[in-house]
C-alpha cells in the first residue's frame, strides 16, 4: 500500500504516540538466583515490620486450600523480646535480625504441610523481590520456641529475612 494507510491508522488510534510496553522488573529466574542460603546478611541494614508484614502477606495469600486456612504467621523484628531465642534457633545464623514464625494451630497433615511448603516458597519470592534474602529453617526445637515466643499454635517453619551482602 503505498499512501500508508496502516501508518495512518496507527496515528488515529493512538494520537501519534507509541503504545507503551510494560517490561516486568524481574524475572522469575531473577528471584530465584537472589534466594540463596548461603548468603550473609548485612546487620546494618534493618529489617522493617512492614517488609515483613507483606512478606507474610503474600504467604497468606498463596495458600492452595483457601477453604481451610490453617496457617498463622508471628513477626518478629529486633526490637522484640524474643530475638535472642530466634536467633539461637537459627541455624548459628546469629547474624540475623528479623523472623516469620509460620505455624498451625490445627493438627498437621498434609493439606498442612502443602499449604505450608506454598506459602513458604511464595514468601522467598517476595522477599527476593524487596530486594532482601530469606532462609527457610525447618529444624528447631518446636516446643522450646512456642514457650519462648509465647506462641497460640504450633510452629512448623521459620523464615529468617535480612538484606544479602552476597
Amino acid at each position: 500500500m503505498a499512501d500508508n494507510y496502516l501508518e495512518k491508522k496507527f496515528e488515529e488510534f493512538y494520537g501519534g504516540r507509541k503504545p507503551s510496553v510494560k517490561h516486568p522488573g524481574v524475572s522469575l529466574d531473577g528471584l530465584l538466583a537472589r534466594t540463596r542460603r548461603d548468603c550473609v546478611f548485612d546487620v546494618r541494614y534493618k529489617v522493617h515490620r512492614l517488609q515483613l508484614e507483606r512478606i507474610a502477606g503474600v504467604g497468606a495469600k498463596a495458600l492452595p486450600f483457601q477453604d481451610r486456612p490453617s496457617l498463622h504467621f508471628h513477626l518478629v523484628t529486633a526490637e522484640d523480646p524474643e530475638i535472642r531465642a530466634l536467633q539461637m534457633e537459627a541455624d548459628g545464623r546469629a547474624d540475623a535480625e528479623a523472623f516469620i514464625i509460620i505455624g498451625t494451630a490445627v493438627p498437621e497433615d498434609r493439606y498442612v504441610d502443602m499449604q505450608l511448603g506454598s506459602a513458604v516458597q511464595t514468601m522467598i519470592l517476595k522477599a527476593a523481590e524487596l530486594g532482601l534474602t530469606a532462609v527457610f529453617i525447618p529444624a528447631f526445637d518446636r516446643s522450646r520456641l512456642r514457650q519462648q515466643c509465647r506462641l497460640s499454635f504450633d510452629p512448623l517453619a521459620v523464615l529468617t529475612v535480612g538484606k544479602p551482602l552476597c
